[in-house]
């Protein structure tokens, strides 16, 4: 869900950062940058490689892992995004604060304390320059206290949520940002809804029961 959501409306181009692309009209390339706790980022190797078949291992695997996709070039860097010096992980990549990046922060913001979260957001308007996008997912308090009693250890370990999307990045990230807050499993397509006939009613009501899901897309012009 989250995946068709973003292919298909934040494709622009620009460098991209994975919280886990470029074009500058000088270089014909994507700048896919992604980053994440190393032992994430090591699992993710470990899992693309194994996935792929005896045949195609090396040669697919290698290209994935080395960045050589033509005109995307992979970068992928161990990051703990809740500390004060995240970005010095972008130095010895292709990212470049004069061009227009997208961010892409999927599944992350609910793991981090609330002042992380505010700093990681002023972070990132500091470091963006115009015509940069945000693509985020967050939930709301209600689906925050649901996980936090719940039987997943996973959602155990939520630490932030927020019922109103819209002023928080407003306060964090400027005036210069146009902010769009769509709920998961609204009727429709964005920016109006987000289901793309994935959710069926009675899942998006159970969903509703504990809380939501609401996806982001913030511009800066």
């Amino acid at each position: 869900m989250d995946t068709r959501f973003y292919r298909l409306n934040l494709h622009n181009e620009k460098q991209e950062e994975v919280d886990g692309d470029g074009n500058n009209g000088k270089v014909n390339y994507l700048s896919w940058i992604e980053l994440d706790l190393s032992q994430v980022l090591v699992a993710k190797e470990s899992l693309l490689y194994n996935a792929l078949g005896e045949n195609d291992r090396t040669r697919r695997y290698q290209r994935y892992r080395h960045h050589h996709h033509g005109e995307v070039r992979r970068w992928s860097r161990g990051c703990d995004l809740s500390s004060t010096g995240w970005s010095a992980c972008l130095k010895d990549t292709d990212f470049d604060p004069r061009m227009g990046t997208l961010w892409i922060m999927e599944g992350l913001l609910m793991y981090l304390e609330p002042a992380d979260v505010n700093r990681l957001m002023r972070d990132i308007a500091k470091l963006s320059s115009g015509n940069s996008m945000i693509g985020a997912s967050v939930v709301n308090t209600d689906s925050l206290k649901s996980a936090q009693i719940s039987s997943s250890r996973l959602q155990n370990s939520w630490r932030w949520g927020v019922d109103d999307p819209k002023a928080f990045l407003s306060e964090n990230l400027g005036p210069q940002w146009s902010i769009n807050v769509v709920t998961m499993g609204q009727a429709g397509c964005y920016p109006q809804g987000a289901n793309y006939g994935v959710w069926t009613a009675e899942r998006v009501a159970e969903w509703r029961r504990k809380g939501r899901t609401m996806y982001i897309v913030a511009q800066n012009f």
